[in-house]
């Protein structure tokens, strides 16, 4: 995930450099941003979250750029009493108190996104492909907006969900769909709006700049939002 993790993750040392030299710090104490690399190894998170409460002793984390990440890291948060800062959408059905869930949840941004597909405005779009990377997310929110559609009067029919790598496959499909949902992150950015051509509606769930950079080939709906960085944490200077 090193493709969306990076820039963010240079914009949050940028701001904590920011804040130190013209703010002080936080609450009259200097931050100090403590980085640290799961490398994309989901039980690796959970050892490095650890590592970050109990060792460097931050006050707080931000970080995980995937369900599957949270889900990994959520029970060392809740055992030692952590607090977490998710900075990208996901698929609800979670609470903890130790998490703040920065980012939309499906009624927020995947639903208004397919509501827009279907207006007049978008074509009204009848046939769908819901594309995802295959964890928790994307699993979940399509399950979601599946069942969004049927209320809507979409039949199974023309409701597809196919794996990220296999977009390029629908290329010649005889019945190429009129709106595009990809729920997933990086790995299908690169490959899905080629696969159904210029001019197809296309909803991602996140979109960095460089892949807005190269959607002019087709025409994209972007629900993007601007979190923090995955794998970034910080901890304030103590005198203590």
């Amino acid at each position: 995930m090193a493709i969306s993790e990076t820039t963010l993750k240079d914009v949050m040392l940028m701001l904590i450099d920011d804040l130190n030299q013209k703010g002080g710090g936080l609450l009259g104490r200097p931050i100090e941003a403590v980085v640290v690399d799961p490398a994309s190894d989901w039980p690796l998170f959970a050892e490095k979250a650890r590592e970050l409460i109990e060792g460097e002793q931050v006050d707080v984390v931000f970080g995980c750029w995937t369900s599957v990440s949270r889900k990994s890291v959520l029970p060392v948060f809740e055992e030692l009493n952590g607090l977490l800062f998710y900075p990208v959408q996901y698929e609800g059905e979670e609470s903890s108190k130790n998490v703040f869930y920065t980012g939309a949840a499906p009624n927020q941004q995947a639903i208004p996104a397919v509501e827009y597909l279907m207006s007049e405005d978008s074509g009204g779009a009848e046939r769908f492909v819901l594309l995802g990377t295959d964890y928790v997310y994307p699993r979940t929110t399509n399950k979601i907006l599946r069942a969004f559609l049927h209320a809507k009067g979409v039949g199974d029919e023309d409701i597809m969900e196919l794996h990220a790598v296999r977009a390029l496959r629908l290329a010649d499909h005889r019945r190429r769909p009129q709106g595009v949902r990809l729920p997933g992150q990086a790995a299908g950015d690169r490959t899905a709006g080629p696969a159904f051509g210029p001019g197809r509606p296309l909803a991602r769930a996140t979109c960095r700049c460089r892949a807005a950079c190269s959607s002019s080939a087709f025409w994209a709906l972007s629900c993007w939002r601007p979190p923090p960085p995955a794998a970034t944490r910080l901890r304030t200077r103590s005198s203590r």
